[in-house]
């Protein structure tokens, strides 16, 4: 392996523990921030060094059997965000509507 793809390889692999533990429900939300990490495609996959020995087979299947909860992972944060990002507009609107009114104690 090259040596900058060994970097981030490494760097991929110790990405979660820097980042600390995550919730189950929102891998990649960052507490307090409204964020989505996209999940980063292994490098294996387009180098064809990978297929030239079972090891490094084995070891790009490893890259891509951590990978692919990441995809399912992203997908449900972008969801989460998607109706947090509905909730507010609503909540913005009823706010709107209410002091348009002219009441005092509005939402």
């Amino acid at each position: 392996m090259k040596g900058w793809r060994r970097a981030a390889v490494c760097i991929l692999a110790l990405a979660p523990l820097i980042a600390g533990p995550a919730r189950a429900q929102e891998p990649f939300a960052a507490p307090g921030l409204r964020f989505c990490a996209a999940p980063i495609k292994p490098v294996c996959v387009d180098d064809f060094d990978s297929y030239k020995s079972p090891a490094k087979l084995a070891a790009c299947q490893k890259d891509l059997d951590r990978y692919v909860p990441t995809v399912f992972a992203y997908r449900h944060c972008l969801n989460q965000e998607m109706e947090r990002a509905v909730r507010q507009t609503n909540e913005t609107l009823q706010r709107f509507r209410c002091r348009a009114k002219g009441e005092k104690k509005c939402p």
